[in-house]
């Protein structure tokens, strides 16, 4: 479990992970820079967090309710089906079941 800022920092060694050696794993990751966030300084995280992903052809997912948790054991499966690891962030919402 990170947070997005370690998924930003680690994506060389994500995409090598899912295209060259297809190890398939969970990262969880708490999703900083969102409307929920009281630091001007996360706010970039947030914009970039979604789009390198997609950028780097990671799968990923948004969990934004706590009622949406299961999508982490979807997402264990979609990991070993696709042989690459999957990341899911969450928002703060569904870390402290606040009202999103």
């Amino acid at each position: 479990m990170c947070q997005n800022a370690g998924v930003l920092l680690s994506a060389n060694a994500l995409a090598g992970y899912a295209h060259h050696h297809r190890l398939p794993f969970l990262v969880l990751a708490v999703y900083r820079g969102s409307h929920e966030d009281t630091f001007y300084y996360q706010m970039y995280k947030g914009r970039v967090t979604e789009p390198v992903l997609r950028g780097l052809g990671i799968p990923h997912h948004v969990v934004d309710q706590i009622e949406d948790a299961a999508i982490v054991a979807d997402a264990v499966r979609e990991s070993q089906l696709a042989r690459s690891p999957v990341v899911v962030l969450l928002r703060r919402s569904a870390l402290f079941g606040e009202a999103s």
